[in-house]
């Protein structure tokens, strides 16, 4: 596979890939609304910003507010149906891996990693989401004394998140395989060891999915007792 190919380096792809909170793209026009006025007043250039930063400061009280709610809502939510919330996220957590596998089938299949930074991206938002969501559960849980499950699940937190930056180097892997496999003259020695790479990151990602499923099944009894209570 050649540069113009790839779109971008191999090696910027896996640094797309970082857990946190998905962007607010009020401020992704200014540069275009610059562009669009120059050569006018500078006062124009500064009421654009200002403009740009009210609108920042509007999704940010507007998260805030949201935040509140969902927070007030778990907070008159009883034990047993914030573990089903807890179940609800493991469930979209798959699904997103799902559709990341897919996105980076793709990219092996046609040898183009052009949308592959997409994909990243809208893992990332994802998998962001999700994480907050079990750790506003968890903070409810912290509050209400319930050490066991809150001890669960920052355990589930740590697996997944082990778990999620092993995915990536894998992905990596996989691509580089990929590349070397494409090249005109590909060295056995390089691909042994990058068969090996991606052998052993794969056996690390089921080392830790057999991790989160034994927590998973540790928060289903939970939720069980607490049926039965």
């Amino acid at each position: 596979m050649n540069s113009n190919s790839q779109g971008i380096p191999i090696e910027d792809a896996l640094s797309i890939l970082s857990l946190r909170k998905p962007h607010h793209h009020a401020d992704c026009n200014s540069i275009g609304d610059r562009a669009k006025h120059m050569g006018q007043t500078i006062d124009l250039l500064e009421t654009t910003t200002t403009t740009a930063e009210r609108g920042n400061e509007e999704i940010r009280i507007r998260d805030e507010e949201r935040h509140k709610k969902v927070q007030n809502e778990l907070n008159e939510m009883p034990e047993s149906e914030l573990l089903q919330a807890v179940l609800r996220v493991q469930e979209d957590r798959v699904k997103t891996y799902k559709n990341y596998e897919t996105d980076l089938g793709t990219v092996l299949h046609t040898g183009n990693m052009t949308g592959y930074p997409d994909a990243c991206l809208s893992a990332t938002a994802s998998f962001s989401v999700l994480s907050e969501t079990v750790n506003a559960i968890q903070s409810v849980l912290e509050q209400r004394e319930q050490k066991e499950l809150v001890g669960l699940l920052k355990q589930l937190q740590g697996y997944e998140k082990d778990k999620l930056h092993i995915t990536a180097a894998h992905h990596l892997e996989r691509i580089r395989k990929r590349n070397e496999e494409m090249q005109p003259n590909c060295d056995p020695r390089n691909m042994k060891l990058l068969e090996d790479g991606v052998a052993s990151l794969q056996h690390k990602i089921n080392a830790t999915v057999d991790n989160i499923n034994e927590t998973i099944d540790e928060i289903r009894c939970m939720l069980l007792d607490l049926d039965d209570q």
